[in-house]
């Protein structure tokens, strides 16, 4: 199952799909994020949305990592690391565990 969300320079999730009420983002640095409860980035179709300026061109460099669980993301401007900007996100399509509901007991 697919989840997406919207983090911000700070780490905080801003906007988030149905699906993804099990994932949390830490910002652990500058242009440092960490993505847990995920299975991993998404296997097909889009996967991120970058920020862009007026002219369309993308205002951040982003690297992604996956290891053991966990999304770490990386952002950059020529190379040096940055956050976020100010009032923009960066949005983050990831897979996530299906978890089937309890069935109900049977009544006695």
């Amino acid at each position: 199952m697919k989840a997406a969300i919207n983090i911000n320079g700070a780490g905080e999730i801003t906007t988030r799909s149905e699906m993804a009420e099990s994932i949390e983002c830490i910002r652990t640095d500058v242009g440092e994020y960490e993505i847990t409860g995920a299975i991993g980035m998404a296997t097909d179709g889009w996967r991120t949305g970058v920020p862009r300026d007026d002219d369309g061109q993308r205002m951040i460099g982003v690297e992604i990592a996956e290891v053991e669980g966990t999304v770490l993301v990386s952002t950059s401007i020529n190379g040096t690391p940055a956050d976020i900007p100010t009032g923009r996100v960066l949005s983050i399509r990831l897979d996530v565990a299906v978890i089937e509901p309890e069935p109900e007991p049977e009544p006695a």
